[in-house]
Order: structure tokens, then sequence, then C-alpha cells
């Protein structure tokens, strides 16, 4: 696939991943919606978004793959099985989804910029931007921890970028 002009696709079309997993079907649909590429140390990470924003298990899945493989080829992926990141019932936080990632200002730190409900069944228009801090697991991939609680500890998990 190529892009003939700023605004025309060209080519086959090639579908990388369909919600096949349990936690993608939650909230009465079967999505993957919303994917955004991250790319570290010759690993391509696509994250992407799965079940339906009212539900409180909307959550992030990832397809990985080699930086030398083939991005439309739909077995150069490799899906994870389970959320990469999700609710976190301890903190009060619901329907993660729909994210981007972001560098700080001096380019030290990474962080993941997301949304999500404040409560268990709480309506969609209660949904509210997010950022916090994520890591690296040895194998490549982003590890985003879990949603960080509105409580007041917040300012030890919700530090300001460096930069």
């Amino acid at each position: 696939m190529r892009m003939s002009d700023p605004w025309t696709l060209e080519g086959e079309h090639r579908l990388l991943t369909a919600p096949t997993l349990s936690w993608e079907k939650q909230g009465g649909m079967a999505i993957n919606e919303g994917p955004v590429i991250l790319q570290r140390n010759r690993l391509i990470c696509l994250v992407y978004s799965a079940s339906t924003t009212w539900s409180e298990d909307y959550a992030l899945g990832m397809l990985t793959m080699s930086e030398a493989a083939d991005p439309m080829e739909p077995l150069s992926w490799e899906k994870s099985m389970s959320p990469v990141f999700c609710k976190s019932v301890e903190n009060g936080i619901y329907a993660t989804g729909h994210n981007s990632f972001t560098r700080s200002p001096d380019d030290r730190e990474d962080w993941i910029v997301y949304h999500a409900l404040p409560a268990a069944g709480a309506d969609v228009s209660l949904r509210a931007t997010r950022i916090q801090k994520f890591g690296w697991n040895p194998d490549g991939t982003p590890d985003c921890g879990i949603p960080c609680s509105d409580t007041l500890q917040r300012y030890s998990c919700y530090s300001r970028p460096f930069g």
C-alpha cells in the first residue's frame, strides 16, 4: 500500500489484527481501534485500543515485530494475549484507552497519554485525559504499569516531565 497523493491510498489493504480475544470484545462489540506506533531498539510496537469506550474494560493491546520484518505482512506481527494497559479497580480508574506516547521536553522520560473513566459504570462523557510516565520491559516492549489513582497521592505518580 502506498499514497498516490496526500489523501489517496493505493494498493492492497491488509488486516493486521482483529478482535479475537475475549478482553477485546467487552461492552457488546468487538473492536480494535486507534492504533499508534512506538519504535525503540529495532522493535516496532503497534498499540491499539480494544473493546468499547463505554465498557469499564476498554484497554490497550499490542502487536510487536522486528524492525527488519515486513509491516504489511500480518504474520510479521505477534499479538499480546492480554491487555498491556487496563483498568485498576484498586485505584478506581476504568476504561483506559485511546492512547498516545510522548517524550519529556529534555528527551529523558517516556509518557503515555490516555483517557479513562473515574468509576465503574460511569457515563462515557466523564472520560478524562490522563498522562503518566512509563518504563520498558527487558524484551523492549513498553511497561505502562497501572493507571495512577486520582487521590492526593497522585503527585508522586504524576511528577512533572523533565526539561
